[in-house]
């Protein structure tokens, strides 16, 4: 299976005419988000780029990845015929894409690979992925996001990995501030997790460092008022972050986040973020009994006073609020009864569709009652 290339800088969408043409590729089925591609520029590019061969739009419009949305795209790839697969917009666009590669070539329906009675039986059709926001790291990742009406569902398949990611910081800065906010502040929390996730390695531990670095450096800059620099600095670590959480996979700020985003409609990166701080003084508080760390709790005490360094902090109290003043200052809410979560009712439906999967790779095992009390203490 073909590795990976990503090129991470300014101007790299320029490559992908000299891509496709090494591929020999006739027909593109292309992804796009509903207005990102109009106003990130990157049409003009690709006008050049694909105006010798066949192309099939196919922009989406849901809010999340969808059944409905990649089940037709899917089936419309396959009787098209077409060889390659462009995803240009943001995590929701590139996952999207990502599924639609993996469907497509399947002779079993998506409906019927997701729910269970068949399997995949051959790789994914190749994929390029050009990123218009800094944020999800999907451009880098074998896996991506699918929700079935309010039920979320994570698909992996190392063929799901884009071929090429083109990651030109030059097609974020159009991105509103909102989605610039909440863009980067899934990469801290990807950074952050990826950190003390169970599936931590040297290597992991060197991308996510450099991410975190690069993000709170630039975030606040990059939203309030962006620079070239600050948006080549986000694009670069959402990209490592990306490639770190590829191997790591997402821990319990991820875990809890998703309904916060099906049911409350909070943007994900501000919705894994509002988790994000709470959970720092939870894992913070690991003990032999409790941690889920086949390294001991001793490796995730020193992976924690790492992270208190990192965000400058002296303990992890103080980087929990460090964590919430940067989500204020980027305009956003540090409470959930301030995006929609006030009753009892809302509070233990969150506690009760918890991601499993993602819970797993958190260093601290959590109970439903602590994650309660988690979301208790946040309301």
């Amino acid at each position: 299976m073909a590795s990976q290339v990503g090129i991470v800088a300014p101007g790299s969408s320029g490559k992908l005419a000299p891509i496709l043409d090494a591929a020999g590729a006739k027909s593109v089925f292309l992804v796009t988000g509903s207005t990102s591609f109009g106003t990130s520029g990157v049409s003009r590019i690709l006008d050049d780029a694909l105006r010798a061969r066949r192309v099939v739009p196919f922009p989406t419009y849901a809010k999340l990845p969808c059944l409905s949305e990649v089940g037709p795209g899917s089936e419309r790839c396959r009787e098209e015929g077409c060889e390659v697969i462009i995803a240009v917009g943001g995590g929701r666009v590139i996952d999207t894409a990502k599924l639609i590669s993996l469907f497509a070539p399947q002779r079993a329906s998506p409906v019927a690979i997701v729910g269970g009675t068949a399997e995949i039986e051959c790789d994914a059709k190749p994929l390029i992925a050009l990123p218009t926001t800094a944020g999800s790291g999907s451009e880098a990742t074998h896996f991506a996001v699918l929700f079935v009406g309010e039920t979320k569902l994570s698909i992996s398949h190392e063929s799901m990995r884009p071929r090429h990611a083109l990651v030109d910081a030059n097609l974020t800065r159009s991105a509103p501030p909102a989605v610039k906010a909440s863009s980067g502040l899934d990469v801290i929390c990807q950074s952050i997790e990826s950190l003390w996730s169970v599936n931590s390695t040297p290597q992991t531990r060197e991308w996510a460092q450099l991410a975190l670095r690069l993000a709170l450096a630039h975030l606040e800059q990059s939203v309030h008022s962006p620079t070239p620099v600050s948006l080549e600095a986000m694009s670069r670590a959402a990209y490592l972050a990306g490639r770190s959480i590829d191997v790591t996979k997402t821990t319990a700020p991820h875990a809890l986040s998703y309904s916060l985003t099906a049911r409350f409609g909070v943007p994900h990166g501000h919705a894994v973020a509002l988790l994000l701080g709470e959970t720092l003084v939870y894992n913070g508080q690991v003990d032999p009994d409790s941690c889920a760390d086949p390294r001991g709790s001793g490796h995730v005490h020193g992976v924690i006073q790492e992270i208190v360094a990192l965000l400058n902090g002296s303990d992890v109290a103080s980087c929990r609020e460090e964590i919430n003043r940067l989500i204020r200052a980027l305009g956003l809410a540090t409470r959930l009864r301030d995006v929609g979560v006030r009753t009892v009712q809302d509070r233990e439906y969150i506690a009760d569709h918890v991601n499993v999967d993602r819970l797993a790779n958190n260093p601290r095992r959590m109970t439903r009652d602590e994650i309660l009390s988690m979301v208790e203490r946040l309301s």
